[in-house]
């Protein structure tokens, strides 16, 4: 056989030297996460930058390695348009591919994972992409998680969270005397169902292909504020019917009072004292108020005898917020001021109180990231982006919060 006879031989795709399946989706997620956690550490000291340096990178914990920042823009491309391989990978988001490899290296290096088989062809991207950093956007424009509510992790759809209702019986007795068998502690349980909030967005190819660090950020800013907006609005007023979580307002045991005059009036402290009172006589503490800022414009202009500002400014220079004796609070537009009351139809607003961290938000993973350039999106030259959320939300003690209705400008 002449050397032009010879068969070529096959071409085997370059596999990614320990990167396997079970690992990719995790490091990816670390990635983005980090690059998202140093810019927003970097514009939060220095808010006239919108890029990330080179400097500020290298210095990021994360383990992020080169000299640009992780490109969310560049990983979509790569997933949609790359077939989620290697090669694509290596096309799409170069900077991203190194990353994610240099990340793998170390943590085989520590121990901390195996290196497993080598992987390569399709999948690399299939698993979908949990950044944790994202909640942390939700939460900085959410009202309760503001104000302190907690979190419990969710290990299956449906669960339950035991709770005790009583304690056990307590007798004084004599020298001598036969103990008195008493009731004993009682206990019930909160069930939750995990719900699903989802946002979807079309992204035009130009803007991923071309976009600049501030198209990103619009893109990523989006997302998380539809989330949030959502998210908080269904802790405030959920109905509770599927899919919605059941809200503070909606939820039985929750006390509702209503402002002196039937048909509503404006707030004042003694309201917001009232409210208090509830939460203290079930062996609670307000911890904050959540009101639409037209409350605040009310509650601002109350003075006592003498003329002077009863509202408590705080002390900005010395970071002392503003707060209503001591206690805090958060506003928010999404709290309602076109409800009912008496005569005083469509125009009146409520004032949450509670000891906030009563309040557990369930939660299982972060946002469910994925992409796809299909249907619509296709034939647009466009991207859909999906991010998904499971959430549901319980209350330990209904006594820990109150709501006072009827509240006029």
């Amino acid at each position: 056989m002449t050397e032009e006879n010879k068969e070529t031989p096959a071409v085997t795709p370059e596999a990614t030297p320990g990167l396997t399946k079970e690992s990719v989706s995790d490091l990816i997620t670390k990635a983005v996460a980090d690059a998202l956690k140093t810019k927003a550490e970097v514009e939060a000291n220095r808010p006239e930058i919108t890029d990330l340096s080179s400097k500020s990178v290298a210095q990021n914990n994360g383990g992020l390695h080169g000299s640009a920042p992780f490109s969310f823009c560049k990983a979509i491309l790569a997933t949609t348009r790359g077939g989620g391989t290697p090669e694509g990978w290596k096309r799409y988001a170069p900077y991203e591919y190194k990353s994610i490899e240099a990340s793998h290296q170390k943590a085989v290096a520590e121990g901390s994972v195996t290196s497993g088989t080598a992987f390569s062809g399709q999948g690399v991207l299939v698993a979908p992409e949990y950044s944790s950093e994202i909640i942390e956007l939700i939460r900085a424009k959410t009202v309760v998680r503001k104000l302190g509510a907690g979190r419990y992790p969710a290990k299956s759809e449906t669960g339950f969270i035991p709770r005790q209702t009583a304690g056990s019986s307590t007798t004084w007795v004599g020298e001598g005397s036969t103990l008195t068998e008493g009731s004993e502690p009682q206990f019930d349980q909160l069930q939750y169902t995990l719900r699903k909030l989802s946002s979807l967005a079309m992204i035009t190819n130009e803007i991923l292909e071309d976009a600049s660090v501030d198209a990103e950020k619009f893109v990523m800013d989006s997302m998380s504020l539809d989330l949030a907006l959502a998210e908080d609005l269904a802790y405030l007023y959920g109905s509770g019917s599927a899919p919605v979580p059941t809200g503070l307002w909606n939820l039985a045991g929750v006390s509702h009072i209503l402002a002196a005059s039937p048909n509503g009036q404006s707030p004042t402290f003694d309201n917001l004292f009232d409210l208090e009172a509830i939460i203290e006589n079930n062996n609670l503490v307000n911890t904050g108020y959540a009101f639409n800022p037209r409350s605040k414009q009310s509650l601002r202009k109350l003075k006592d005898s003498y003329g002077r500002y009863l509202w408590d400014t705080g002390i900005p220079q010395q970071n002392v917020p503003a707060s209503i004796g001591g206690v805090l609070f958060a506003m928010t537009t999404q709290i309602h001021k076109t409800d009912t009351v008496g005569s005083s139809a469509g125009v009146t607003s409520s004032i949450f109180a509670g000891q906030w961290d009563q309040m557990l938000i369930v939660e299982k993973g972060g946002i469910e990231l994925k992409a796809a350039e299909t249907g619509a999106a296709f034939l647009a030259d466009s991207t859909y982006v999906r991010g998904i959320l499971r959430r549901d939300m319980v209350v330990r003690h209904v006594g820990a919060f109150g709501i006072l209705d009827g509240v006029l400008a």
